[in-house]
């Protein structure tokens, strides 16, 4: 299943279950989620009913994870997807573009930065990239 299909989904829960970057050149940023159609299969989290995932950016400018209480939503942004998102409009992207040379990136690079979004039930997870993520399923016990 390739990011595109995951934002597809219309109902479906995500709790973070962390990050990893790997060191060196090639610097790849892996997110770890464990995942239901079924919240309150995520709210339990009986590992034999989640499916988990794996989300890896072979290259990133950005990455964070903000605890739900600290987050906000605003009316202005435009994204794609219900847990897995794709923002087409952000407040990120727009200080990022500003604040931390994004634009002059990508002329350099040749390449276009995109905000892909997590929303998990206790934290909201940002990752901004200019390749699209390759995904994997680690298991599903659901089936």
């Amino acid at each position: 299943m390739n990011y595109q299909e995951l934002v597809e989904k219309e109902v479906y829960h995500l709790t973070f279950q962390g990050f990893e970057q790997t060191k060196g050149a090639n610097k790849l940023l892996t997110v770890r989620f464990d995942g239901s159609p079924n919240e309150t299969d995520v709210l339990i989290g009986n590992p034999q009913t989640l499916e988990r995932w794996q989300i890896s950016f072979s290259s990133y400018a950005f990455y964070s994870a903000t605890f739900e209480d600290f987050t906000v939503a605003k009316e202005h942004e435009v994204y794609q997807g219900y847990a897995f998102r794709i923002y087409e409009k952000s407040e990120l992207m727009d200080r990022l573009r500003t604040d931390a040379n994004l634009e002059v990136q990508e002329r350099n690079r040749g390449k276009i930065y995109r905000h892909y979004s997590f929303a998990c039930m206790e934290h909201q997870v940002d990752v901004v990239s200019c390749d699209e993520p390759s995904t994997k399923m680690l298991c599903s016990y659901s089936n």
